[in-house]
């Protein structure tokens, strides 16, 4: 069979290339278990025993695989191989809550996350600002806002165990290359009434 095995990772503008050790000319086509939406984003050409397959978009290709038929028509079918092609750090995009905006006991948290072949890990934290060593929680992959690229998270929880002043939410989303982007947003808590004191007159005076 052509030398295609495993998994593979191109760089920007490259392929995956195998040989075919079999006799000159080879004509080259995907087997018909490579599905359309892969076979569409992939360009599959032979330059003489050399066969080379080429991503046209970013993108997580599974399953893919091809057969070679030789100069005396005999057919021959590659192992699947999986193809990623991920030249981008995921994207995260806040939709709550709004920049510096004043809470008090309750916190409602919501973002997207994006990638262009896929998201291997999505999380989040909620921490006191200029404090370390926080609690990470992974956000729960599947769902009907979810796929392989994209992740929707909402949820409304409380800020007890957060003091007063500045809180940091942070999100983290890791793609299948091991790029990794981190957002943040400041907001502010403050559940207490202010206080107001009397310095004059003094206490007992007349006026």
């Amino acid at each position: 069979s052509p030398a295609l095995k495993g998994r593979y990772e191109t760089a920007q503008g490259g392929s995956v290339e195998g040989i075919a050790n079999f006799p000159l000319p080879v004509s080259v086509d995907f087997s018909a278990t490579t599905g359309a939406s892969v076979r569409a984003a992939l360009s599959l050409t032979a330059e003489g025993n050399r066969i080379k397959i080429t991503p046209n978009a970013e993108g997580l290709y599974e399953n893919v695989s091809v057969v070679v038929t030789d100069a005396e028509g005999n057919r021959h079918a590659s192992d699947p191989v999986t193809i990623l092609a991920d030249y981008t750090a995921p994207s995260v995009t806040f939709t709550a809550p709004d920049p510096q905006a004043w809470l008090q006991n309750k916190l409602t948290v919501s973002f997207t996350a994006h990638d262009e072949a896929r998201l291997e890990k999505t999380e989040y934290a909620v921490y006191a600002a200029g404090t370390e060593n926080h609690e990470w929680k992974t956000v729960p992959a599947g769902g009907k806002n979810s796929s392989a690229r994209d992740i929707s998270f909402s949820q409304t929880s409380a800020l007890d165990a957060v003091e007063d002043g500045p809180v940091m939410i942070s999100v983290r989303a890791a793609d299948a290359a091991g790029r990794q982007t981190t957002s943040s947003r400041i907001v502010f808590k403050d559940t207490k009434a202010p206080e107001a004191k009397v310095i004059v007159p003094e206490d007992g005076s007349t006026i």
